[in-house]
């Protein structure tokens, strides 16, 4: 069995080596272009004109903005009660 792989494998790296020392060969000329009318040209797309950035007083909201509050609000005896409210807000 090893025997047989290691046949197999150096039939395969002479054979790449073979054939990277052969000369290129001659490649046909590619094929003519069959002949069609001339289209009329279509006028340049739009530009893409960027929304106009919001302005920003400061810094951007990060969830630890929020946690102060989320913990006031949510306790353990009414997580049940809140999750149910946000599933049903994200649920279509």
């Amino acid at each position: 069995m090893n025997r047989l792989m290691m046949t197999c494998l150096s039939l395969g790296v002479a054979l790449t080596v073979a054939a990277c020392n052969e000369a290129p060969k001659e490649q046909a000329p590619p094929a003519k272009p069959a002949a069609t009318q001339p289209a009329t040209e279509a006028p340049p797309p739009a530009p893409d004109v960027p929304a106009p950035a919001a302005e920003v007083d400061g810094e951007l909201a990060v969830p630890a903005d929020f946690e102060e509050a989320v913990a006031a609000e949510i306790t353990a005896e009414n997580y049940a009660a809140e999750l149910d409210k946000l599933e049903a807000e994200l649920t279509p």
